[in-house]
């Protein structure tokens, strides 16, 4: 017997020592080929750049593979995005704040509404760190997998 990697999930498989041919994973039901002769010319290049192509692929596959995982990752990125958003509205509505009004009653209105931009800007950058968090988390543990 020889024990080989799945090339989909990447867990140990038990194969005859003459086997060879197209094997389905009993564990993930990828199907995979062992012990084939390649034709002449289609050979992969094996190259670091084709060996980095083919891990990222994979690892952005695993991610979206596993349903928890995809799920946090695919909700980091919508943190970050809504996060950004929300940091621009801020960032809008100081400058709105921050040029000369006319009327007394303006300084009066400020009063209310500067701590609300700060708030604003306080849970949008959280809502970004927590968001990469997520993203990062996802990552670090496909990779490890």
């Amino acid at each position: 017997m020889v024990e080989i990697v799945c090339p989909h999930c990447e867990e140990e498989i038990a194969l005859d020592d003459d086997a060879s041919g197209e094997f389905l994973c009993p564990l993930c039901d990828g199907a995979f080929e062992w012990n084939i002769n390649p034709a002449k010319g289609t050979e992969e290049p094996s190259s670091i750049e084709a060996q980095e192509r083919a891990r990222a692929r994979s690892l952005g596959l695993k991610i979206l593979r596993t349903g928890a995982s995809s799920t946090l990752f695919i909700m980091g990125i919508v943190m970050i995005a809504m996060g950004s958003i929300g940091l621009a509205f801020c960032q809008d509505i100081w400058a709105e704040m921050s040029e000369p009004q006319g009327d007394s009653f303006s300084s009066l209105g400020a009063l209310f509404i500067l701590p609300a931009i700060l708030i604003g800007y306080f849970l949008s950058g959280g809502t970004i760190l927590l968001g990469l968090g997520f993203v990062l988390s996802v990552l670090m543990r496909a990779g490890k997998h």
